[in-house]
Order: structure tokens, then C-alpha cells, then sequence
């Protein structure tokens, strides 16, 4: 069993749990997330926490709206979500052990020895090693809420892939209630543990929500789901940038207005795909001896990257120029042009090295090829996250539409950034 101070919000909270999900989260509790129920929710809300685990969001609700109710089917993650409500003394939460789905029936929940925030729910897959398997109850929205009498006005779904089945479960609370629906977006598990396609799980959303919207990891990015261009570039990215882990499903248009807050609150990034596109089609543009260049595939990433003049502070959204030095040491050039060019680019990760915000901005090479044995000096465009906190900026190279360098054995540069 462990114990970690958490700033949660706008409060600091004293969280208790007896596996890894403390020591691999940093002192801030993700304050992008943070950011998103702020922006949604008002004090007279009542939210359900569907998949509340050991009791984060649950906190964090309690301080922004009226009443909470917290849904958690493990009985043993239970215990801790009710420890974690009694220290922290938020008397307005009411919590159910009790998973949320399609109908009453007698289930089982899995989750890692190490990570109880993975658990799930599945009849298709249920690994043995390293994980625990407990037995569950689970109701459906429409049953419980009308027998408890409970009228919620947010509803937060945290469930690893098993969202459908809660949505079926409560279609006649949520078309008659019509309360605004924040669930989590995740492809890994709604494919492996649940054989739903990702087109599919938004099919059906776009059945049971007359709004929708996918919501970027730092805020700055948020698209309507009901339209299919837009839709197919959500999914695109998603999977193969894991972008866009959140979506917001509603019934009136006044969440277009608070998500445009959201969008506006960190004018920095706000603008920071589109100029991550426009900087990948300049560099693909970019003719060599006056004609397109088809960029092979890069064969080896050895060599790596220094920055020091990286700082160590920075403000919220701010933007830097960092100069840096890049050297191959593979047997290959590295081209900055053609159809897959290699560009400059970053990650930031929390505290804890989670990351953070995957996509950073790209920025072209000047010299537009390094050569095998070459170092060349260049500069990286970087923007902060919008919230405040301890983080690690990596500096890096990106083979675009082919791969990261440091999954390749290049090694980047690690730098510890104050923001605020």
C-alpha cells in the first residue's frame, strides 16, 4: 500500500493504492483532462463517474459540481475508492460497487497485478499472467438510475472499450435526460477486448448523440464527429498517433460554445496541427533537381540529438526556437524533402514519463539531407503545454508516415521543463 500527495484540480489530495498507477503519475493529475471537465461541467451539475477506479476524477468532481455518484465494479478497488473519499472528506460523492452495461447480469473484471486503472470487462479475451480476475455485478443505466432515483447531468465513462455497452444500457435515460456524455476513445481496446472496429463505435454514437465531438489530448484540437471527412481524419490520427482519446456526446449545441472556450483557452497550441501539417507539405513539396522525390524509407536511425541551450522554464503555450545538433552515425543519409521526409520534432511526457502530448510541431531541416557521418547544427520549433506542471521535453527525429527515431535506436534528447 502507498500513499501520494496529488494536486487534483485546484486541491492538493492525499491518494492511497497498492499498485504502480501512484508511481508512474506525476504530482499533477492530468491536467489536460483537468482542463475538459472544467470547461464542461457547472456547480449545480450532478455527474455519474463511470469507472471511477481508485477515486481521481471522482475528487476532482466533487470539487466542480453539486453531487457525484461513483461507479466501480471491482470489489477490491472499491475499498480503496472508498478509503481515498474518507481521507480526502468530499461528502458529496456516493459510491456504488456496481459496473454500469447493457443489462443485469454477473460478470467478470481483469486488470494488471501492477495497474488497476487498466481494469476491463470482456467475454472474449482474459489474460492470465500478471493479471487479476474478480467477479462483478453490473446494471444498466436505464434500470438503477430509475430504482436509486438518480438524475445525473454529466455522465464520465472511463470503461477500457466497454462504453457501448453502457450507452445501450441507458439509451432511454439519455434521451430523455439528454446530459452531456465525456467517454474515453481507445482502439486497443475496443478492437482486442471488445471486436468492435472503431468506424463502427463511432456508427453507433452518431445513433444515440445528435452532438458529437473528438477531442484532442492537449484541448487544442476538437472536431465534429458528423462529418465523415473529419471523422476519417480523427480515426486516422487516433490510431496511428494515438490522438483524439476523448469524445463529448450531447443533445443541445451550447457544447459547441464551451468546447470553442476550451479551444480558445490555449491560443498557442490551438493552431499547432495545422501548422504541424502545413510544415510536413512543404518539406514533401520541396523538388530535388526540379522534380518530386520519392523518399526511401529510412534504414537505420543511429545516431542522436543535443540541445544545450534547451530551458528550464517556460511559460503556458509559450513558443521557443531551440537550437540543436544532429549526428548520423548509420551508414545512410537522413532526407528532409520528398514524400516521407525527416523532420525535427518533440514529445512532452509528465513527471511520472507518461506521455503527456505525442504530436509536437515539425519543423523542416535546413540542410534538407545529413548525411552518413554527418552532424548538422538546426533549430526545432517547441511549444509548451498549456497547463502548468513538471514535465520532460524529448527532442527527436520523425521519418514522416514512417517512424519515430527513437524507436529505432536513435537517442534523443531528454530535458526537465518547468511550466508556469
Amino acid at each position: 500500500m502507498q500513499t501520494k500527495n496529488i494536486r487534483i484540480g485546484e486541491k492538493n489530495h492525499q491518494i492511497t493504492s497498492d499498485d504502480q498507477y501512484l508511481a508512474e503519475m506525476g504530482d499533477n493529475f492530468e491536467p489536460c483532462m483537468v482542463q475538459l471537465f472544467r470547461a464542461l461541467l457547472g456547480k449545480d451539475d450532478v455527474v455519474a463517474d463511470i469507472g471511477a477506479n481508485i477515486g481521481m476524477t471522482a475528487l476532482l468532481f466533487a470539487d466542480l459540481a453539486r453531487q457525484v455518484y461513483a461507479f466501480e465494479p471491482s470489489p477490491s478497488t472499491f475499498q480503496l475508492l472508498q478509503k481515498n473519499i474518507e481521507t480526502n472528506g468530499a461528502r458529496n460523492i456516493q459510491a456504488f460497487n456496481l459496473g454500469l452495461g447493457e443489462k443485469q447480469q454477473t460478470l467478470n473484471i481483469t486488470y494488471n497485478a501492477t495497474n488497476r486503472a487498466g481494469g476491463f470487462i470482456s467475454e472474449k479475451i482474459r489474460p492470465v499472467e500478471g493479471h487479476i480476475t474478480e467477479e462483478i455485478r453490473v446494471d444498466s443505466i436505464d434500470h438503477f438510475f430509475a430504482i436509486h432515483q438518480l438524475c445525473p447531468t454529466f455522465l464520465k465513462m472511463d470503461v477500457e472499450g466497454f462504453e457501448q455497452s453502457v450507452v445501450k444500457g441507458g439509451r432511454a435515460y439519455l434521451s430523455r435526460q439528454q446530459p452531456t456524455v465525456v467517454m474515453e476513445m481507445n482502439h486497443f481496446c475496443l478492437d482486442v477486448l471488445q471486436r468492435i472496429t472503431l468506424p463502427d463505435f463511432l456508427d453507433f454514437l452518431r445513433t444515440v448523440f445528435p452532438v458529437l465531438y473528438a477531442i484532442d489530448t492537449d484541448n487544442a484540437t476538437v472536431i465534429d464527429l458528423h462529418q465523415p471527412d473529419k471523422a476519417y481524419y480523427v480515426m486516422h490520427e487516433h490510431v496511428v498517433r494515438q490522438r483524439f482519446p476523448n469524445v463529448v456526446g450531447g443533445f443541445t449545441p451550447a457544447i459547441k460554445t464551451r468546447l470553442d472556450a476550451l479551444h480558445a483557452s490555449a491560443p498557442s497550441e490551438a493552431s499547432l496541427s495545422a501548422r504541424l501539417q502545413k510544415a510536413v507539405s512543404q518539406a514533401m513539396a520541396k523538388p530535388v533537381q526540379g522534380q518530386k522525390f520519392n523518399t526511401p524509407p529510412v534504414r537505420e536511425c543511429g545516431g542522436h540529438l543535443n540541445a544545450d541551450t534547451c530551458p528550464e522554464k517556460m511559460s503556458p503555450g509559450q513558443e521557443l526556437c531551440i537550437q540543436v545538433s544532429i549526428t548520423n552515425t548509420s551508414p545512410h543519409p537522413w532526407h528532409g524533402v520528398g514524400s516521407h521526409p525527416v523532420l525535427l520534432s518533440y514529445h512532452w511526457l509528465d513527471a511520472g514519463g507518461a506521455t503527456f502530448q505525442h504530436d509536437g510541431l515539425r519543423t523542416p531541416l535546413t540542410c534538407e539531407t545529413v548525411n552518413a557521418g554527418q552532424t548538422a547544427t538546426e533549430k526545432v520549433n517547441v511549444v509548451a503545454p498549456a497547463a502548468k506542471g513538471q514535465y520532460q521535453l524529448m527532442l527527436t527525429l520523425v521519418q514522416e508516415g514512417i517512424c519515430w527515431f527513437e524507436h529505432q535506436g536513435f537517442k534523443p534528447a531528454m530535458h526537465q521543463v518547468q511550466v508556469g
